[in-house]
């Protein structure tokens, strides 16, 4: 909160859609008519995060990154420079009117500045249009927002990755939309819960309770569906065969039918030999 005014942001990634969702909420407590600019902000990689690590100097030079007035999003990605490159688009958008955009990130922050004192916004108070190829890329989005005293507004920002442009569009359609957003979460709070309700313990301690009720479970549905997929979620092991097998195992009890499908997934990796 301040000067009277206050955001409150809940994020969401849906069960099936590879999006990341800010449900944003701006309220006026004041008494006063508040004219507000809005600046939600990425920094993207769109690329692979060890290479980047390592090798930005080079790896920027591949960037490209520009704002689609069609798609109302801005489009980033790599451009080809491996033979095991995988093509795919990142892409930010927001449900609010655009009014500016950038992409280029030393035009945003100013040189040697940082997010938290990003030129565009406390020099300039706009965006500049940028696009980018071959430098650091961002995703900044700039709207304005009129409050009247006491009034809220909620508005949706999508952050997604798809490997074709077509699919940035059904999922820009899709999820730009503040109902089908809520309705989304609500899913996804149900889901949890039914989750949870399956196998719970009553004891003594209510430490050993949570464990058990609501963590181990988030855990075994976690690594089931994220660690044993991605090699970059490997740094504790748990990426061979046994251990991925016992993280399903466990889910029997739970979800069976996503236990079997990942049995059935990690059986074609068991040789005869």
């Amino acid at each position: 909160e301040h000067n009277g005014v206050n955001g409150e942001i809940t994020y969401l990634v849906p069960q099936k859609e590879p999006v990341e969702i800010w449900l944003v909420r701006i309220k006026n407590n004041s008494n006063k008519r508040k004219n507000l600019k809005v600046f939600p902000f990425v920094e993207f990689v769109s690329g692979d995060i060890e290479l980047e690590a390592c090798y930005r100097n080079i790896m920027m030079l591949y960037n490209e990154a520009y704002f689609d007035k069609k798609l109302k999003s801005i489009i980033a990605f790599k451009h080809k420079f491996k033979s095991t490159h995988k093509e795919g688009f990142s892409f930010f958008s927001s449900s609010l009117d655009i009014d500016g955009y950038d992409t280029q990130k030393e035009e945003f922050y100013g040189r040697y500045n940082d997010v938290a004192r990003a030129e565009a916004i406390l020099s300039r108070g706009r965006c500049s249009n940028t696009s980018v190829r071959g430098e650091d890329m961002v995703g900044v989005l700039e709207s304005s927002m009129k409050l009247g005293p006491k009034e809220e507004k909620e508005f949706v920002v999508l952050l997604g990755f798809a490997e074709k442009m077509s699919a940035v569009s059904a999922l820009t359609e899709k999820f730009l939309d503040l109902s089908a957003v809520k309705n989304e979460l609500a899913n996804i709070k149900e889901s949890w819960d039914q989750a949870i309700e399956k196998i719970k313990v009553q004891t003594p301690d209510p430490n050993f309770n949570l464990m058990v009720n609501i963590w181990g479970k988030y855990q075994l549905f976690a690594i089931t569906r994220w660690r044993g997929t991605s090699q970059y979620h490997g740094v504790e092991g748990g990426l061979g065969y046994r251990d991925t097998a016992q993280d399903a195992e466990g889910l029997f009890a739970l979800d069976l039918s996503l236990g079997k499908r990942k049995m059935e997934k990690i059986l074609q990796y068991q040789y005869s030999s």
